[in-house]
Order: structure tokens, then C-alpha cells, then sequence
């Protein structure tokens, strides 16, 4: 299986496309970290069977870091370590 994990802050639309396109190009599981936790989003991704939402504003609680580039680090390597975990994913 492929996963993969990336952070979204944007709108409905937007979302539902990245997760139409990412499925179709052959990844199996997208982890969605929510930017700002927007209830919209969260719920969309609660009802797609091969996605997972997370908050981050949630997540991060106040040990959020400013640079985005490293918050999508840190979130990628922890979904790899919990994936890792679960076998048969790469």
C-alpha cells in the first residue's frame, strides 16, 4: 500500500480535487493534516474511506512549529512511524 501525508489549508473544492487527484495517481491512504481543523474539511475526510483527517491545530497543540516546510516533516515521519508499524505500507 502507498500512503501519503501532506497539510491542507484551503477550501472544500480544493480538498476534494487534491484527494480525487492523489487517489487516482495511484496512492492508496492520504493522511490530511488540517491547517486550522476546519470542521468542513474534517468532515469530508471522515466520510472518504481512504483518507484520514487530522487537526493540527489540535495535533500541534502549542508546540506548533512556524516554518511549514518543517510542521510537514515532522507530521510526514510521524504517519511513516505509525505506518511502519502496520506492515505492507510504504
Amino acid at each position: 500500500m502507498i500512503w501519503a501525508v501532506s497539510t491542507i489549508k484551503d477550501n472544500i473544492a480544493t480538498l476534494e480535487r487534491f484527494v480525487t487527484g492523489n487517489l487516482a495517481g495511484g496512492v492508496d491512504h492520504l493522511v490530511v493534516f488540517v491547517g486550522d481543523g476546519d470542521p468542513i474539511l474534517m468532515d469530508f475526510l471522515s466520510t472518504h474511506p481512504n483518507t484520514t483527517g487530522i487537526a493540527a491545530t489540535t495535533w500541534w497543540g502549542t508546540n506548533r512549529p512556524g516554518a511549514l516546510n518543517s510542521r510537514q516533516r515532522i507530521a510526514a515521519n510521524a504517519v511513516r512511524a505509525i505506518a511502519a508499524s502496520l506492515g505492507d505500507v510504504d
